[in-house]
């Protein structure tokens, strides 16, 4: 089976840029033709990727939007075969273009549209004064006819009925790896560490996330907050900080972004995750740390209801007092039963979350929207 996945930048950090050739590898390890096609930004690590990649030119107008002639060229040429074309993220022409070039042409490509997080209620209105234009021009008539939707989670399948949307959706979790489980045993002569990784962005709640730490730090002398990550918005680090300071916070740490083995120390040292944003698509990081033997509190604008079905975290509402109450549940409990909440959630990963799974998933979506029949359990009418 042949798939053609899209995606607009490679060159970011986390999110898309590393999911998508996650998925990629895992279709090509099930014996899929697979194909990744980006607009090309600057050096993208290819040694681990097991499927062709393509970068294309972009136009200097517009740069933002990706606006690529070779790109749409291609797809075009491909349309004419069975092929799945794959887009991720949305706000970009490499979403939009393989629904120009199979919209009402007759062809047996079919289209899937994965925004990741992108059409949440409060992602979507971020600055909608620069997404506006789009998506009167391009971006709605995509969404509304391509033939399937791909959705991480329950509550990104609402956003897109909200929207209005009626496509069928496919409902599949990213793929995640687990690393060899080296998770630290408890050191009592270092304080314990709260974290959070990701983008330093208003988006993440992190503000809020400051004002809970200073109504329970108090409380929990043994603790620190440590705040991984880079800043994705110009000013926000300070904006943290400034904060921080005026709030009286203490024992909070920031560290900018770190890869590879540095991110698996950083979850290695971690006693509890904490990721208070508004909104996410899919939440890779609360994986990651679960992964890491890491139990999560993680706000409900993320799709993890299954942190507290699994005995693996907390699940609340955003705000100060509700992040505050998950804290002090979370910081009371002992070394041995963060541990075992932990264990539980890298199982979980290991269970629903493996490379293997997605791809069989996917495959089965896939064998459906090329060669029609009943559709498989992971897609919903």
């Amino acid at each position: 089976m042949q798939s053609i996945h899209l995606i607009n930048d490679l060159t970011s950090v986390g999110g898309p840029a590393m999911t998508v050739p996650e998925l990629c590898n895992s279709l090509a390890d099930a014996g899929h033709q697979v194909e990744l096609f980006t607009i090309a930004r600057g050096p993208v690590n290819v040694n681990d990727f097991r499927f062709v990649y393509r970068e294309f030119p972009a136009t200097a107008f517009l740069r933002k939007l990706s606006l690529s002639g070779e790109m749409h060229d291609a797809l075009r040429v491909a349309a004419k075969q069975p092929v799945v074309m794959h887009s991720h993220s949305v706000w970009s022409m490499p979403c939009v273009y393989p629904t120009w070039v199979t919209r009402g042409n007759n062809v047996p490509a079919r289209t899937v549209i994965a925004p990741h997080g992108t059409l949440a209620p409060y992602a979507f209105r971020w600055r909608w004064y620069r997404k506006a234009p789009f998506w009167w021009a391009a971006q709605k008539k995509a969404l509304e006819t391509c033939d399937c939707l791909h959705s991480t989670g329950e509550g990104e399948s609402q956003d897109f009925r909200r929207l209005g949307l009626k496509q069928p959706i496919i409902n599949i979790p990213n793929a995640i790896p687990v690393p060899p489980d080296r998770h630290a045993s408890p050191d009592p002569s270092r304080p314990r560490r709260l974290m959070f990784l990701g983008r330093l962005h208003p988006i993440k709640g992190l503000d809020t996330l400051l004002r809970s730490w200073r109504q329970v730090q108090d409380q929990f002398p043994g603790w620190e907050l440590q705040l991984v990550g880079p800043e994705n918005c110009k000013g926000y680090h300070a904006y943290l900080t400034s904060l921080a300071a005026e709030l009286g916070c203490e024992r909070l740490l920031f560290q900018d972004s770190v890869l590879g083995s540095a991110k698996d120390d950083a979850y290695n040292r971690a006693d509890l995750f904490i990721l208070p944003s508004h909104t996410e698509g899919f939440g890779l990081v609360v994986a990651e740390a679960l992964a890491h033997s890491v139990p999560a509190i993680v706000c409900r604008g993320a799709p993890w209801a299954g942190l507290e079905t699994n005995g693996c975290g907390w699940w609340v509402e955003h705000g100060e007092a509700p992040i505050a109450e998950a804290l002090r549940d979370a910081l009371s409990l002992s070394d041995a039963e963060l541990s075992a909440k932990g264990k539980l959630g890298r199982a979980w990963v290991e269970r629903d979350f493996s490379h293997r799974r997605v791809a069989q998933l996917m495959g089965e979506a896939y064998a459906w929207l090329l060669g029609g029949g009943t559709p498989p359990e992971c897609v919903h009418q």
